[in-house]
This record gives structure tokens, C-alpha cells and sequence, in this order.
């Protein structure tokens, strides 16, 4: 399948990975501008909602075309033993989740887990110990050698339709979030992932996403949380922004199997609602540590000491469920300030390690128990002899 794909030149509309990010500058019939399908997210595909990872659309939309767009259909070009085989390729790029029946999209994870490293965290991108597939380990079991990895949680976006530019129509519906944090370092590590087919080439308007938190938390009773748009005026929000624009990059390129570099600005911000923001008059302890755009794919990693001077920085505590939110601006659509995606509250929390009690308290409860076994056996062996020899005299029956 994966050779159709490229003999065919499927890549020159839906890029390198099948993300939907090789052409910019294709229109529909009525002369619209219209991408292409990202194959990674097959709930979005036209007449799947229902049925995601049936391979039979995608097999029917390559027998067919789709009427009114750019894609043609291949029943000249490839034979339909062919056209099952992309299909089946194209089927395997898509992430195996549990759908929503009411949204027709993938259930979100709403608590994000981040996993306990010992010693300090890697902070790059590629290392194995970020390694991790979008597909849920309950329905694909992971290997071995990713047990130990945090998993990528899928967070569901939509466009802010509150105030303002509403925006109706957002580029990015959903985000993946893994993280990590480390005692040694007393430090949380975030990577935010997320599909946008083409990146800003305006500096005007760059690209950008955010994670909103709780600026005083620990004043927070029980499920109590700000407004998730930017706070209110009585719990305001600490909201950590990074903000990039791809090097040597042009939407015209073609598939890059390096990717670009970004270059990355962070701003951090306290909200008290849409037109109380501003920017922190404490030291800015937040830093991007890593950072790629990968053919259709931006990868971003935040960094932050668990707990900092700022009288509205989060505090980010061990074994507690905290509050948190996601913001994400697409700067070729021209999305900034209110008009973007955004989350509702999710929930993170710092898994502590596991205690040294676990290891050294299995084996002793072991040896315990066979200790007990043993001395039940040699009890009743004692007790049948020392009935044979006449010691001890049976109990009779009642009669």
C-alpha cells in the first residue's frame, strides 16, 4: 500500500505522512480553498463519522473520487486489488480509539497522567522515553520496552464561539499530551502535540498554544475551578504561552523527513477574564526545552519548576488532582486573542513512585507463608504420630 502511495504521488495533496499537509493552494469546484484529508484522524473522513476505521470508505473514495473537490478517483491507475491495499495502508495510519457514539469523534482523556522519572527527565523530543503511539494501550496492548513511557492523552478541542471573533471553523480538533516530572529536578515536563496541515509564514500572526492553569489553586475547595476562558475577576488563571514560527519553511515545500526547526517565544500570563490579561511582573520560569514541526505535526515541550515565587504562578503539588486547559492559535488562519480553539478543563496529576515497600515486602510475605505451610505440615505429621504410638488418644464419636 505504502508504494501505491508513493507511485501514485498521493503524498503531493496529502503530504509525506498522510496528514493532509502537501498543497496549500487547491480549491473546490466553486472555487473555495479546501485541504486535504489528514489520514490520521479517519473520524473526519466524508461518510465514516459512523463507522471510522472501516477501510471500505476509504477503499470506495479511491474507486470514486469525491465529487465537487480535487480528488480524483484511480480506477484507471490502480487495479481494485490496488486500491484495497492503499486503503488498508491509509486505514493503518489512523490511531485505534473509542468513539464517542454522540460526537462520532474519540472519547478525550480527561486526566492526564504524569509519570515519575527517576533521576532528571530527558528533554528531547525523540528519546525513547517520549515514545508513545496515539492508539489507546486498551484496545492495542504496548510493547514492553513503552510500559514505562508516559501514554499520549487525547485531548478534544473546539473554537471559542463565546466573544469576540468567534471562531467557527478551527484548524486543530484536538491535541495529545504526555508528560513527565522529576523529583531530582522538582520539575514538570509537558509535550503538547497536535496536527495543523500548514504553518503561518506571517511573524504578525505565528502559531501558538497554551496551557491554562489555576493561578491559586490552593484556594480552590473541593471540584471548584475559574472560568475556563481565561479566569474571572475572583479565581484568576496562570496561562503558560508559546508562541513559534518554522524555520526555512514554505507550505509549498516539498515533504521534509527531518522536519523544521521552530523558533519559540514564551509569555507567561495571569487571567482575570477576557480583557483582565496580562502579562506577570515575576520571573518568567516557564521555558520551551524542545520543539519540531514534522510534516504536518507541531511537537512543543514545556518545562516548570513544580513551585516558584510568583504570587499567580500554579503550584504544582504531588498526588493531587489539578485543573488544567489548552489554548491553540493556527497563525495562517489568522487566529489570534479570543479568536482559537480551546479545551475545556481537564485534569492532571503527578503519579508518586512506587514505594521501596513494594519491592522488599513481596518476598517477605512469601517466605512468611511458606514458613506457615511448612509448619502446618510438620504439625500434622507430629499430631498422626504421635496418635500411632498411643500418646494421644482419639476423640469418639458420640453414640
Amino acid at each position: 500500500g505504502k508504494e501505491l502511495f508513493i507511485k501514485n504521488k498521493c503524498f503531493e495533496c496529502h503530504g509525506g505522512e498522510g496528514r493532509g499537509d502537501g498543497n496549500p493552494t487547491m480549491k473546490d469546484d466553486w472555487g473555495f480553498p479546501i485541504v486535504a484529508a489528514d489520514w490520521t484522524q479517519c473520524w473526519n473522513f466524508r461518510g465514516a463519522r459512523r463507522d471510522p476505521f472501516n477501510p471500505f470508505v476509504v477503499a470506495r473514495t479511491i474507486s470514486t473520487g469525491l465529487n465537487g473537490t480535487p480528488m480524483p478517483n484511480f480506477r484507471e491507475q490502480m487495479t481494485g486489488e490496488e486500491r484495497w491495499q492503499v486503503a488498508a495502508f491509509v486505514n493503518s495510519l489512523c490511531p485505534r480509539k473509542k468513539i464517542d457514539p454522540l460526537t462520532n469523534k474519540p472519547v478525550p482523556d480527561f486526566l492526564i497522567q504524569s509519570v515519575y522519572t527517576e533521576g532528571p527527565v530527558v528533554p528531547k523530543i525523540d528519546d525513547p522515553s517520549w515514545a508513545s503511539p496515539d492508539t489507546d494501550h486498551r484496545i492495542v496492548p504496548l510493547g514492553e520496552e513503552l510500559l514505562d513511557n508516559p501514554m499520549k492523552h487525547y485531548i478534544a478541542m473546539a473554537g471559542q464561539i463565546t466573544r469576540g471573533k468567534r471562531n467557527f471553523d478551527p484548524k486543530t480538533d484536538n491535541l495529545w499530551v504526555s508528560s513527565r516530572w522529576s523529583a531530582e529536578e522538582q520539575a514538570v515536563y509537558y509535550l503538547v502535540e497536535y496536527h495543523v496541515r500548514f504553518m503561518s509564514d506571517d511573524p504578525e500572526y505565528p502559531d501558538a498554544v497554551a496551557i491554562e492553569w489555576p493561578a491559586k489553586l490552593q484556594d480552590l475547595f473541593g471540584a471548584e475551578k475559574p472560568y475556563f476562558i481565561f479566569g474571572d475577576s475572583k479565581k484568576p488563571v496562570d496561562v503558560w504561552k508559546a508562541s513559534f514560527m518554522a524555520k526555512d519553511y514554505s507550505a509549498t515545500n516539498a515533504p521534509n523527513d527531518k522536519g523544521y526547526q521552530l523558533d519559540v517565544s514564551v509569555t507567561e500570563t495571569v487571567g482575570n477574564g477576557f480583557d483582565a490579561i496580562a502579562d506577570k511582573d515575576s520571573e518568567a520560569n516557564v521555558e520551551v526545552v524542545d520543539s519540531i514541526y514534522h510534516q504536518g505535526r507541531v511537537k512543543i515541550m514545556f518545562k516548570r519548576s513544580l513551585t516558584t515565587e510568583g504570587e499567580n504562578d500554579v503550584q504544582i503539588p504531588v498526588k493531587q488532582f489539578i485543573p488544567v486547559a489548552f489554548m491553540q492559535w493556527a497563525g495562517r488562519d489568522k487566529e489570534h486573542d479570543e479568536h482559537m480553539a480551546i479545551s475545556t478543563w481537564y485534569y492532571t496529576i503527578l503519579k508518586p513512585a512506587l514505594p521501596d515497600s513494594l519491592y522488599y515486602m513481596p518476598p517477605i510475605i512469601a517466605a512468611i507463608f511458606i514458613c506457615f505451610q511448612g509448619w502446618l505440615v510438620w504439625m500434622t505429621k507430629r499430631t498422626r504420630k504421635m496418635y500411632d504410638i498411643g500418646k494421644v488418644q482419639r476423640d469418639e464419636l458420640p453414640k
